[in-house]
């Protein structure tokens, strides 16, 4: 059993996955897939810690980042930006899944 949550503000949260997208949609015209930025990251961190590393680990380790920032931040647009961040990593994880970001 999970504790009912307040969305005191759902229109904060709506606005926050939506910047989280957009986001998504700037890095993917600048830097390419998705899926295949976080294979070939992968592929590096698999040499430098000499065990494997899948796509999916990227996304993990980079929404732990920045649940460490959000956790240790004071400024509201440090805590703003990682929740985007982590938005935007689960949706590019999700999105992997499938093989959604592989074709893109």
């Amino acid at each position: 059993d999970s504790m009912p949550v307040d969305c005191s503000h759902p229109m904060r949260g709506q606005a926050l996955l939506k910047a989280a997208a957009e986001r998504i949609e700037r890095g993917q015209a600048q830097y390419g897939a998705p899926g295949k930025m976080f294979a070939e990251v992968a592929a590096l961190w698999s040499v430098l810690l000499k065990t494997e590393v899948t796509a999916q680990d990227v996304t993990r380790c980079m929404m732990a980042l920045k649940m460490v920032r959000a956790r240790d931040t004071d400024d509201a647009a440090v805590l703003e930006d990682s929740l985007k961040d982590i938005a935007g990593y689960s949706a590019c994880e999700w999105d992997m899944h499938d093989g959604a970001l592989d074709d893109a």
